[in-house]
């Protein structure tokens, strides 16, 4: 994806936040979101990748409005890299992937008239990803970066959960970059 479709898209989910928001301003009987702790895994696609690489990510979520919450969130990937042939010889570098950031996050319940147990979303998070690169022993060539990773990134989320408790949840969220699955710990106010 382009730095420019990344702002476009960026640019239409605030527009479109700002006009959920503004419909939703009228009727102030909103159900907290509380405090939550997220913890989740799935397939990241990073740089040139052919296949996904595994993906961790840990976030804390704070409400900052009725249905509006932010999280910061640290993540974590590692793959090996296809074979690169050099004098005759195949080599392989092992690159690990630190996202940090922070998620902005719009809970589409009220909007949507979701029951209860159900939560689905809009997000978009923004942060820094710090990256290492392992060649094999012996590697000859010169030690580059990663290739295909900038280090700043924006990233638009789509997701849900489902509360299997007032303090547990199981969610799914599918982001421009990453997919994951995982749990939820609640800590209402």
């Amino acid at each position: 994806m382009t730095n420019y479709s990344a702002k476009a898209l960026l640019l239409t989910a605030l527009i479109l936040f700002t006009d959920i928001n503004a419909s939703l301003a009228q009727n102030n009987d909103s159900e907290p979101m509380g405090r939550a702790f997220n913890a989740g895994m799935g397939p990241g696609y990073f740089g040139g990748l052919q296949l996904p690489a595994p993906y961790t990510t840990i976030n804390y979520e704070y409400e900052v409005a009725g249905y509006t919450t932010i999280a910061p969130f640290l993540g974590f990937a590692s793959y090996r890299s296809a074979p690169q042939v050099l004098g005759g010889k195949n080599y392989y570098y092992r690159a690990t992937i630190l996202p940090v950031g922070i998620k902005a996050t719009y809970y589409l319940d009220k909007l949507l008239h979701i029951p209860c147990r159900w939560d689905v979303y809009v997000a978009g998070s923004a942060g820094y990803a710090f990256t290492t690169k392992e060649w094999d022993y012996g590697y000859p060539g010169t030690d580059d970066a990663v290739p295909g990773i900038t280090p700043h990134f924006l990233l638009l989320h789509l997701g849900a959960e489902y509360h299997v408790s007032k303090r547990t949840g199981l969610f799914a969220d599918v982001s421009t970059g990453v997919a994951t699955f995982g749990f939820a710990i609640h800590g209402y106010n």
